[in-house]
C-alpha cells in the first residue's frame, strides 16, 4: 500500500453490506433537512420547523459517530476523522480566547463563542457520519438531493421566471437571483465533475451562475475547462498549504490598510471613485464595526454589535453585517484565533487537489465577504470534502488491488467504509 493510501483518513473498507435500518433513518432525517431548508427559505416553513430537522440531523448523527467509534478497530481512523478533530481543536481554542478576553475586559463571560463554534462542529459531525455510513453510490444520493433543494427553493420562492433570467446583466453583474446560495452550488459543482456526473454538474452550474456571486460565477465554468487536471489522484503539496494559510492569517492585516484613509485617497485618485463605492460599502461598515472592537471580545460577538450600532447611527440594516470574516475573526479573538480557525480549515483541505481547490475558494470568501454564518455552506463543504476523500481513497484502493489480483473485478462504488455488521 503506498504513501498516499496511509496519509489518506481512510485506511482499509470492510465488505459491502445492504442498507440497515439505521441507514434509511439517516436518509430520511437528510431528506427532511435539506428540503425543510429549501422551504424555509422560500418562506414556506417557520424557522422552527427547518431547525428541528437541522438538530434531528445532528443529533443522530453524533450518535452514529460514537456507535462508529466504538466498533472502529484501533488504527483504523474514520473518513474525516483527522479533520473534524482538527476543527474541534479548533473550536476549543476560539472557546477558551473568548473567555479569557471575557473575563479580563468585563470580569464575567457569555456563552456567545459556546454558540459560534456550532457553525463549525454541526457540519463536521454531519459531514463525519455521513462519509463514513455510505457507498459512493448512496453518496452521490445525498447530494443530488442537496441539488434538488436549490431547486426546490428557485420553484417554490417565486423568484424564477423568464423574465428574471431576462433582468440578468452579465456586464452589470446583477441578478434577481442572486444569493449566497452560489457558494453551495459552486461546491456541488465540483463534486460532481470529480464524480463525472456531466448532466447534475451541468444543472449545478447553472444555478451557480444565475445566483451571480463573481467568484463563484468565473470559477464554476473553470470547474468544466479544467476537469481533467482536477480530478487528478493527488495531493496538494506542502508549499501550496503553508502559502494558503499565510494569506489568510495576514488578510486581517492587509485588509485594514486598503481600509486606511490614506489608500482610500490613493485609490480614488488613480481610478476616480471611492473605494467605499467599489467594495460595496465594507469601508464604512468596517468603520463602524472598529467601535464595537472593544466591547466584542467573544467569538461570534463583534456582529451582535455592529447590528445595534449601525440601527442606532444610520437608522439602516445593510450595514450590520462585517463583510470580511478573517478580520471579524481577528477584532474578536485576536491573531491566535485567526491562526487556530484557518489552520483548521487548511488542514481540512490537505487531502486532495478538489478539495484544496474548495478551501482556497473559502478563503477568498472568508476574505473578501461573510460566510462564517452561512451553515448550509460549511455543511455541504465538509460532506463534499470527506465524500471526495472517500472516492479517491477507494480509487487507490482499486488500482492497488488490480495491481495485486489482475484478474479480479473491484466495486469501488460498493465499498462501506464504517458501519454496523
Amino acid at each position: 500500500m503506498n504513501q498516499a493510501i496511509a496519509e489518506s483518513e481512510m485506511e482499509s473498507p470492510p465488505q459491502a453490506r445492504p442498507m440497515l435500518l439505521a441507514d434509511y433513518v439517516q436518509l430520511a432525517l437528510f431528506f427532511a433537512y435539506a428540503f425543510s431548508y429549501a422551504f424555509y427559505m422560500a418562506g414556506i416553513l417557520p424557522g422552527s420547523a427547518y431547525y428541528a430537522c437541522l438538530y434531528g440531523l445532528v443529533a443522530f448523527a453524533a450518535v452514529r459517530v460514537a456507535g462508529l467509534m466504538l466498533k472502529s478497530r484501533p488504527g483504523s481512523p474514520l473518513v474525516f476523522g483527522r479533520s473534524t478533530l482538527a476543527l474541534a481543536a479548533a473550536s476549543g481554542v476560539l472557546v477558551v480566547v473568548s473567555l479569557i478576553n471575557e473575563l479580563i475586559v468585563s470580569g464575567d463571560f457569555t456563552f456567545t463563542s459556546f454558540g459560534a463554534v456550532g457553525f463549525i462542529l454541526v457540519p463536521a459531525t454531519i459531514a463525519l457520519c455521513i462519509a463514513n455510513t455510505v457507498s459512493l453510490r448512496l453518496a452521490d444520493v445525498y447530494m443530488t438531493i442537496l441539488l434538488a433543494r436549490y431547486v426546490v427553493y428557485f420553484l417554490f420562492s417565486g423568484e424564477f421566471s423568464l423574465a428574471a433570467l431576462r433582468a440578468i446583466s452579465w456586464s452589470a453583474s446583477s441578478s434577481p437571483f442572486e444569493s449566497s446560495f452560489s457558494h453551495d452550488m459552486l461546491v456541488l459543482v465540483m463534486y460532481f465533475v470529480v464524480r463525472q456526473k456531466a448532466v447534475r454538474s451541468g444543472v449545478s452550474a447553472f444555478f451557480t451562475m444565475i445566483a451571480l456571486k463573481r467568484a463563484a460565477f468565473v470559477a464554476a465554468p473553470l470547474f468544466f475547462v479544467f476537469r481533467r487536471w482536477i480530478r487528478k489522484n493527488v495531493q496538494p503539496s506542502k508549499g501550496a498549504l503553508g502559502t494558503l494559510l499565510a494569506v489568510g492569517i495576514a488578510s486581517p492585516f492587509i485588509v485594514q490598510s486598503t481600509y486606511s484613509t490614506e489608500f482610500s485617497r490613493l485609490f480614488y485618485n488613480y481610478f476616480g471613485v471611492t473605494f467605499d463605492d467599489f467594495t460595496s460599502g465594507r469601508v464604512s461598515i468596517y468603520r463602524l464595526a472598529v467601535h464595537c472592537a472593544d466591547s466584542s471580545q467573544a467569538f461570534g460577538s463583534l456582529n451582535q454589535c455592529l447590528g445595534a450600532t449601525a440601527m442606532r447611527v444610520s437608522g439602516t440594516s445593510w450595514n450590520s453585517l462585517l463583510h470580511n470574516d478573517t478580520l471579524r475573526v481577528y477584532m474578536e479573538v485576536g491573531i491566535l484565533g485567526v491562526a487556530a480557525y484557518l489552520c483548521a480549515l487548511v488542514f481540512v483541505g490537505r487531502t486532495n487537489r478538489p478539495a484544496f481547490i474548495l478551501m482556497s475558494y473559502t478563503f477568498f470568501v472568508l476574505i473578501t465577504s461573510r460566510l462564517i454564518t452561512h451553515m448550509s455552506y460549511w455543511i455541504v463543504l465538509f460532506i463534499v470534502i470527506a465524500l471526495l476523500d472517500l472516492h479517491y481513497s477507494m480509487a487507490r484502493l482499486v488500482a492497488t488491488s488490480e495491481d495485486d489480483h489482475p484478474t479480479e473485478g473491484s466495486g469501488a462504488d460498493q465499498a462501506v467504509i464504517g458501519g454496523a455488521k
